[in-house]
């Protein structure tokens, strides 16, 4: 795991994730990465608390995505709800904020 503006937009995820632990929120991260690959050390230095699935080489497939970092938020339908590629370096929090939204309008529909 060595993207760049992957690491730039942990942290905001890492937030995402605290802030909705205890909630009907799932985070998963997909690596090309084979399992072995997958560094202790780099998650030491760079921590956060969602499932990193390994090899997902064939679920990547499945996704037409433009670049690395891209977001997917998905409802409890499985339809993906929003997109977007990550590493915008003006804002680190941008998948934060465009993430928080996006959860929060889902949640919402589905409470009611």
């Amino acid at each position: 795991m060595s993207c760049a503006p992957c690491l730039a937009e942990m942290p905001a995820l890492q937030k995402l994730v605290d802030e909705y632990k205890g909630k009907n929120v799932l985070f998963l991260g997909f690596s090309t990465d084979k399992a072995t690959e997958l560094k202790p050390a780099f998650f030491q230095q760079h921590p956060f608390d969602f499932k990193i699935i390994p090899n997902a080489r064939e679920i990547a497939a499945s996704f037409y995505f433009l670049g690395y970092p891209t977001t997917y938020i998905v409802d409890q339908d499985q339809i993906i709800r929003n997109t977007w590629v990550g590493g915008n370096v003006l804002s680190k929090l941008d998948a934060y904020y465009r993430a928080k939204s996006a959860i929060d309008d889902l949640l919402s529909t589905t409470e009611k």
